[in-house]
């Protein structure tokens, strides 16, 4: 299937024969989906694209009845599964060459990597065979309120062709095509005058053509449009080149002015790079919109992780602007977290000024630091300082020329760099990791694009991860992709190495130069229980006191080792150096002090939110114990409500972890507490259960239904295991009977607010053999016939079964009465939590 949207939406399939999609809003899903193609698109968010603010009721299944529709049109044309759905969302799965965005998008960074390679007339013409697959507006025939839900993307893709006009433009002038150049440029005028930067190309173009007074011209009316439209004088750029064409110059530019002008040091970019284009927006926005003037120099820093690709993207946006800083683009090295010792600032001085042509006669820094600075006034370029490991650095190495753009990159947060801008780069989104990784593996397993999502997400969404892990592919092509992420996800960091490049060996860079009370922070979050920590929950991790963690905690932070603020993760390939360094630097022993310190700390701290939330309903549960830890402050409901609405997810993996590892008291009690908390949970207002029913008012996640299913299940996992009739599905004990709620009739996408999941009931008991009587037994009387059975939901029946099989019958011996006696079932509450996640996730699956 071919989708263009580079003008009206069309579909084509694979021999090129149009493919017709009726309907307005089966046109706007379609286009929706295709706006953010590969990435999943809530099913709120449709419902708005298609009806706006005012909804129909039947607007969910409104929706899932126009994704069969997609389904069936995209089936009849051979193309399979390829819109994809799951609890509440949907996405459209869009194979290699099979969007044109995508393919215009892919051949304009081709381009720019050709023009970095000096390659102009490839350049040329891939730019031309981006440009032809532009019909007109992106998503033009889309009406509607999904005008508004595609526009970013339109916006994205307009901005994109002006960039690859503008690079043509720059790549047939350097083939001295100045006559094509010049068509182009005034077609782009036409369509938008107050592009500045088009009409210093245009005025470069018409001088080289030796057509001075077109140029002289062309500076007139672009002047005249931009007060007439803007009120503003145009740009010092414009003005600096209008005074170069009214100066004659009959001389030949002398050799050092050649060297100025071509003293481009810039590495070459990465081939496959993709993606960051928001930041690169923002880069370039900074840089058109910076003054020029004075000393002060554009500042940019680029911070981010180990692997994010700080340097391809640093490296990627100088080729960029290169032609705007005309002067130099210089690049040094400072190696900063590299084997070995790193360059010094007086080292990369020397570099700098052997690029620029002049040799570096000063001894010591300050004075090649004022040499350099005095070789760069009035100079319009950029500098790219990598791998920066301190603002000191940074600040011997800033020309004093304010028309100087300096990139910085760096994994600290150079926070006290005065006036500098900050780029921090985050793992790349879904969509753009499996569009590197296939543009890496290049083969035919690149069209599993599910395949390739799951191995991107073992990298972490990191750049350097998902290059190692797509050459490793394309080295192994008898590797299937499932055999791959199996073995990434039993040992990523040994997977994730070539022979020049070992993610791990990163990692560990930044580790050694940490200090030994943060490298012990560091090594003892790899084995900690839960995902996320706050101050407290690290401080009872290493036995520290509160501020002392924060400390820790920042000081990881600085170096984007965890992410976050307040609440602290750490990326998962870190996590996992973490796990082997504390593994290898801390003894078995001290690793389990720590994780038994975290385990009690949720323990005691979930007990105190409990107790504050409903003391009637945790007598049962309540900690009676004392304990030295910090406790989280909860003098009143809120606050309990909130530490519980944040901390949620960690009690329940605590609890996993413990019941995992064999550490039964705790598993047992944070069990019942999450028991008696779900309900409470500030996530969702839950009704009480009451009479068999957990009943959810309203709209909720999937987050909510787990939780909920969890609680009723790990409420009778609590409420078997005491004694007394407290188990919530004991309906005999209380006098009553289950309460069947209102079920969703068959083929039917909806239910009504305030949907219930039926409590399961136990099976019957069997009676346990007992001896014969002494008399004869009576005549039998005839079987009654079964009661009728109220019909089930499928998730209460899903529920139903997974609650048999949590529970096991123990063996009674025969009671020396000819009374028949039931068989007593005890429970594990963690199957019945693991039950309850199951069938939590069913059940919202179904509601949806």
């Amino acid at each position: 299937m071919i989708y263009r949207v580079l003008g009206p939406l069309e579909l084509r399939d694979r021999s090129g024969a149009p493919v017709g999609i009726s309907g307005d809003q089966l046109r706007s899903l379609l286009s929706v989906l295709l706006a953010r193609a590969g990435s999943w698109v809530e099913l709120d968010t449709l419902i708005d694209a298609l009806w706006g603010e005012a909804p129909p009721a039947s607007a969910r299944r409104g929706v899932k009845h126009k994704i069969w529709q997609l389904r069936q049109v995209l089936t009849h044309t051979g193309t399979e599964a390829a819109v994809e759905g799951r609890p509440g969302a949907y996405r459209l799965v869009i194979g290699r060459g099979e969007l044109d965005s995508r393919v215009f998008t892919d051949a304009i960074a081709s381009a720019r990597t050709e023009q970095a390679r000096g390659d102009h007339a490839a350049a040329v013409e891939t730019f031309t065979r981006a440009l032809d697959l532009w019909r007109g507006e992106p998503f033009a025939s889309l009406g509607g309120t999904a005008v508004d839900f595609a526009a970013p993307e339109a916006a994205r893709l307009t901005e994109l062709r002006w960039d690859a006009r503008d690079g043509l433009t720059e790549a047939l002038l350097a083939l001295d095509r100045t006559s094509e150049a010049i068509g182009i440029l005034r077609a782009c005028l036409s369509e938008d005058p107050l592009r500045e930067p088009l009409w210093c190309r245009l005025m470069e173009a018409l001088h080289r053509a030796d057509r001075r007074a077109e140029a002289l011209n062309a500076f007139a009316h672009a002047r005249r449009v931009l007060v007439d439209e803007l009120g503003m004088e145009p740009g010092p750029d414009m003005r600096r080149l209008h005074e170069r064409i009214l100066l004659t110059e009959d001389e030949e530019p002398t050799a050092e002015a050649t060297t100025q002008r071509s003293a481009n040091f810039l590495p070459p970019e990465v081939s496959d790079f993709t993606g960051r284009g928001d930041e690169l927006r923002d880069l370039r926005l900074r840089a058109a919109t910076h003054t020029g003037e004075g000393t002060v120099p554009l500042v940019v820093v680029v911070d981010g992780t180990v692997g994010v690709g700080k340097t391809s993207f640093a490296l990627h946006a100088a080729h960029l602007l290169a032609g705007e800083f005309p002067d130099a683009q210089l690049h040094v090295d400072l190696r900063g977290h590299r084997t070995g010792r790193g360059s010094g600032v007086t080292d990369a001085l020397r570099t700098l000024l052997d690029a620029l042509g002049t040799p570096s006669i000063a001894d010591g820094q300050d004075a090649r630091t004022a040499q350099w600075r005095a070789r760069m006034a009035g100079r319009r370029a950029i500098v790219l300082l990598d791998d920066v490991t301190d603002v000191d650095q940074v600040r011997a190495l800033l020309p004093a020329s304010g028309s100087c753009l300096v990139l910085v990159t760096s994994r600290h947060r150079l926070s006290g760099l005065d006036g500098a801008h900050t780029i921090t780069l985050s793992p790349m989104p879904e969509s753009d990791s499996v569009a590197l990784l296939s543009r890496v593996l290049d083969d035919e397993r690149a069209r599993d694009t599910a395949a390739l999502a799951g191995i991107a997400a073992k990298c972490g969404h990191l750049p350097l991860a998902v290059r190692v892990a797509g050459n490793r592919l394309r080295r192994h092509r008898q590797w299937t992709l499932e055999q791959f992420a199996d073995r990434l996800a039993a040992n990523p960091l040994d997977e994730l190495r070539t022979d020049d490049i070992e993610v791990a060996a990163r990692i560990e860079a930044s580790y050694l130069r940490l200090d030994d009370p943060a490298q012990r922070m560091f090594r003892l979050l790899g084995v900690c229980p839960v995902p996320e920590v706050d101050t407290l929950a690290a401080a009872a991790l290493a036995g520290v006191r509160e501020q002392d963690a924060e400390r820790l905690l920042e000081r990881l932070a600085e170096v984007h080792l965890v992410s976050g603020s307040g609440r602290y993760r750490m990326p998962e390939l870190v996590r996992s150096y973490a796990g082997v360094a504390a593994r290898r630097d801390e003894s078995g022993r001290r690793r389990k002090a720590a994780i038994d310190r975290v385990l009690d700390f949720y323990l005691h701290a979930t007990t105190a939110v409990a107790d504050r939330l409903d003391r009637e309903s945790t007598h049962r549960v309540r900690d009676r114990g004392r304990t030295a830890l910090t406790l989280p402050d909860v003098h009143t409901r809120k606050q309990a409500r909130t530490w519980l609405a944040a901390e949620h997810p960690n009690v329940v993996a605590a609890q996993h972890y413990a019941a995992e590892h064999g550490q039964r008291t705790h598993a047992k009690r944070l069990a019942e507490l999450i028991a008696v908390l779900a309900p409470l949970c500030a996530i969702q207002e839950a009704a009480p259960i009451e009479r068999g029913r957990f009943v959810l008012p309203g709209r909720y996640g999937a987050t909510g239904s787990v939780a909920a299913a969890a609680a009723v299940l790990a409420a009778a996992a609590a409420g078997t295991a005491s004694s007394g009739p407290t188990n919530w599905f004991d309906a005999d004990a209380r006098g009553g009977t289950e309460s069947s709620g209102e079920q969703a009739p068959s083929g039917q996408d909806s239910a009504p607010a305030g949907p219930a999941i039926d409590a399961p009931v136990a099976a019957e008991p069997e009676p346990v053999p007992v001896a014969p009587p002494v008399v004869a037994p009576p005549p039998a009387a005839p079987p009654a016939a079964p009661p009728a059975q109220e019909a089930k939901s499928p998730v209460t029946q899903q529920i139903n079964s997974q609650l048999r099989t949590a529970t096991k019958p123990v063996a009674q011996k025969p009671a020396p009465v000819t009374t028949q006696q039931p068989v007593r079932r005890t429970v594990n509450p963690q199957s019945f939590i693991d039950a309850g996640i199951a069938a939590g996730t069913q059940w919202y699956d179904w509601r949806r």
